[in-house]
């Protein structure tokens, strides 16, 4: 889906790049009688330059920082400074970008970096320019946002099977919870497999049949499910489209899977198919134009809920401040997700952490109604039979 950067993204969502700085001129340790020696250009001062430099830096600031936040959604700590030289062409263009230092620890970040500022254009001028350029970008204190287009997809488990990996620890700061949007292409599978955790599932596009061993459970879009830790389960496409579905993990771990095609620690493939007990449950998520407030009671396990938030309307999740964390991912519209008095803008395909013991504030943004799917989970121990516990309530 295209990325539309929403307004005021700052603080614990898009920390943005920090001191620019500047060097414009030859490099230390030229000499005249060099042959190779780079100099600035006579009909382009130093003050035109440095100039030039500066609309440059605020046209593409924010391409800079999207830089940033494609490194981010990988490693959240991710920081430091990056410095580049130039090469301007006497026609104003920039035709070479070489990395001189790069602190940040993110070849991504670099490369990014570099290919933005190859659309800088400086003064014309009579011979080539060689320009050093220095930037520092902050490392967030806290992140509590992933963006599913800023995510590199991964395809390490077999043909037809693509997962991009948004919520885990590594994201976002404090994260217990972790997320994975699957996609499968049409007949495609991922083998019976354990986990040493819980996990839920909710199906975004298409339709998925679970194998729990012997028992085949056929979800739909808009189904979700709830399988419980060391249960084997195998998950394959149904139907002739693309299939997309959202997994959660309670807590997060088994998300490795994903990223290595190798279970995680606790985890195993299932060697073949056999008789298991604790066969997943699916239990149909409905919605209605207008909801009410939502209270989760009696379940083994809690599945992945949908929310929708009518326009003019806001609700507060997780209204006691209990202590559970959530995972949300926002499916339709646009939010402003308030969390700690920190207001951050989500829209469509954005992933958001909630900690334990944190409300939050939905409020649509825009003239419709939002939607988002979010998966709670205790913040200690597991779900018990007897908790009831307030999820949402509408205001």
């Amino acid at each position: 889906m295209p990325h539309r950067p929403g307004p005021g993204m700052t603080g614990m969502l898009l920390p943005l790049c920090g001191l620019l700085l500047a060097c414009p001129g030859p490099p230390p340790g030229r000499t005249p009688g060099n042959r190779n020696q780079r100099h600035a250009n006579p009909d382009a001062p130093v003050d035109r330059v440095k100039a030039a430099l500066a609309k440059n830096l605020g046209q593409y600031r924010r391409r800079l920082r999207r830089c940033h936040e494609l490194a981010m959604a990988e490693d959240y700590r991710i920081g430091g400074r990056v410095a580049v030289e130039l090469r301007v062409r006497p026609q104003g263009v920039v035709t070479h970008v070489k990395v001189l230092q790069n602190t940040s620890g993110s070849a991504l970040l670099a490369t990014c970096v570099s290919h933005v500022v190859k659309s800088f254009v400086f003064p014309a001028g009579d011979a080539d320019l060689w320009l050093p350029l220095k930037l520092r970008f902050a490392q967030p204190k806290t992140k509590l946002t992933v963006r599913m287009d800023d995510v590199l997809a991964k395809a390490r488990l077999g043909k037809g099977l693509m997962a991009k990996v948004l919520l885990h620890p590594k994201s976002v700061s404090g994260s217990r919870l972790s997320l994975v949007v699957l996609r499968l292409a049409p007949g495609s599978k991922l083998p019976l497999v354990r986990h040493a955790v819980p996990l839920g599932l909710y199906v975004l596009q298409g339709a998925l049949t679970v194998n729990g061993g012997t028992q085949r459970t056929l979800l739909r879009t808009g189904d979700s499910a709830a399988i419980g830790a060391h249960v084997a389960h195998g998950l394959q496409s149904a139907g002739t489209g693309l299939c997309a579905v959202l997994v959660f993990f309670l807590p997060a771990g088994p998300e490795a899977l994903f990223l290595t095609g190798k279970p995680a620690a606790g985890s195993a493939w299932q060697p073949m198919a056999q008789p298991v007990r604790g066969s997943p449950v699916a239990i149909r998520v409905l919605t209605t134009p207008s909801p009410g407030d939502l209270t989760l009671s009696g379940a083994v396990l809690p599945v992945p809920q949908v929310v929708t938030v009518p326009r003019g309307r806001t609700a507060w999740l997780n209204p006691d401040a209990k202590a559970m964390h959530h995972a949300l991912l926002v499916t339709e519209g646009a939010f402003y997700v308030t969390i700690g008095g920190i207001k951050l803008p989500a829209e469509a395909g954005m992933s958001i952490y909630v900690p334990g013991g944190q409300k939050a504030l939905l409020t649509p943004a825009g003239d419709r109604a939002a939607r988002l799917v979010v998966q709670p989970w205790p913040t200690t121990g597991t779900w018990s039979k007897s908790l009831t516990y307030n999820l949402i309530k509408l205001n």
